[in-house]
């Protein structure tokens, strides 16, 4: 798809897919390393899939976990990771 999509691009250019997994592994642990610095207790994870009309493929994965508010009281927080 990317050799179709620009005509510069050389396929010894595209990086292989071992590499691509480490970037999005990667990114991946920075972010959940944010969201966890303030959360209280275990996180939960939920994922839906579902096509539109067109056929078209989706994946969402949320998190459920408590935070401490700034007033000090738990909450149930949402994130869409």
């Amino acid at each position: 798809l990317l050799l179709y999509s620009n005509i510069e691009l050389k396929e010894k250019e595209l990086p292989h897919r071992t590499k691509l997994m480490q970037l999005v592994m990667e990114s991946f642990d920075v972010e959940y390393a944010k969201i966890l610095s303030g959360i209280e207790g275990r996180v939960s994870f939920a994922s839906d899939l579902w096509t539109d009309p067109k056929l078209v493929s989706f994946m969402a994965v949320t998190i459920h976990y408590m935070a401490l508010t700034r007033s000090g009281y738990l909450a149930l927080r949402t994130q869409l990771v």
